[in-house]
């Protein structure tokens, strides 16, 4: 490779390598880095043309599973394609934190369900729930006063404790609202098993563990076989909005929680296939601004 020349500003570095122009700006991650290679003595050019190149930066952070090929997503040397995939490349195009997106994509192929695969990143836009550096993400639970399950009032809930059970004993079927699993989800819906007295609290979810992410409640939470308690919500009162509004039809609140064998009356609305849910949830949440370092769009 051969550095041609190059052209610093205020607004951006412009380099031109093997008659190739490639520009970033002060906000890409390398900038300070390509600065730094530029003054040198003898700037390498196979160096800088890696910092400039997001998509090789990405490849070499995340050489084990994810690389980034043609403008592709690959897992594995498999092409990704999800929405969750999607969204990490336009971060990447918009000069966004993508590390931690990366991460949880990473994270979410480990899991053994399509359905959690296609469905999760969606359900975490709509909701506005936050993603974690390591790649996980942080949901809303109601507890009772003594920091139990709001149904079998056995299950420890305070900060440090880690939940868990197996995962075949948890429904995998988004269809089902009220069934086995360990549950969680958005401040809102979270609220409504706090009741007087009782606490929400701030679990730490990997990506790998959800099982389903049920369609009654109007897409507020999902079911997982692991959490990790990391906090306790400090109420103010106000009430949080999804970031899209998505009805699926009338739905009961009635959700049982947490290792029970609940049957209840299946829930009667509109039916969509698991890719229609995926589509409509990423519809709704595409085109909204991410804020307060959520990953949300």
């Amino acid at each position: 490779m051969i550095l041609n020349s190059f052209l610093l500003t205020d607004q951006a570095a412009t380099v031109i390598i093997d008659g190739q122009t490639k520009s970033i700006r002060p906000s890409h991650e390398n900038f300070s880095q390509v600065i730094e290679e530029l003054s040198s003595e003898s700037p390498d050019p196979e160096e800088l043309s890696s910092l400039l190149d997001v998509g090789k930066s990405v490849e070499a952070f995340f050489s084990k599973n994810i690389t980034i090929e043609g403008g592709a997503v690959l897992y594995k040397g498999r092409p990704v394609n999800n929405y969750c995939a999607d969204k990490a490349l336009q971060f990447m195009r918009e000069n966004l934190p993508y590390k931690a997106l990366l991460l949880f994509l990473d994270g979410l192929l480990e899991n053994s369900s399509q359905n959690s695969v296609q469905q999760l990143y969606p359900f975490l836009e709509h909701e506005g729930i936050t993603i974690t550096p390591d790649g996980c993400f942080v949901a809303y639970k109601g507890v009772t006063s003594d920091f139990k399950d709001c149904h079998t009032k056995t299950i420890d809930n305070s900060v440090g404790q880690i939940v868990t059970m197996e995962r075949n004993e948890v429904c995998d079927d988004p269809d089902k609202g009220c069934h086995v699993g360990l549950h969680c989800g958005s401040l809102n819906y979270a609220r409504g098993y706090s009741g007087a007295g009782g606490h929400v609290v701030l679990v730490k979810v990997h990506p790998k563990d959800v099982v389903s992410v049920p369609s009654d409640s109007s897409y507020q939470k999902c079911r997982t076989c692991a959490y990790e308690v990391i906090g306790v919500h400090e109420d103010d009162g106000e009430t949080r909005e999804p970031l899209q509004t998505f009805y699926y039809g009338s739905s009961s609140e009635d959700d049982y929680d947490d290792g029970e064998d609940w049957e209840g009356e299946d829930w009667q609305g509109e039916n969509y296939s698991d890719q229609d849910t995926s589509e409509k949830l990423s519809r709704k949440a595409k085109g909204q601004k991410r804020s307060s370092g959520k990953f949300s769009v």
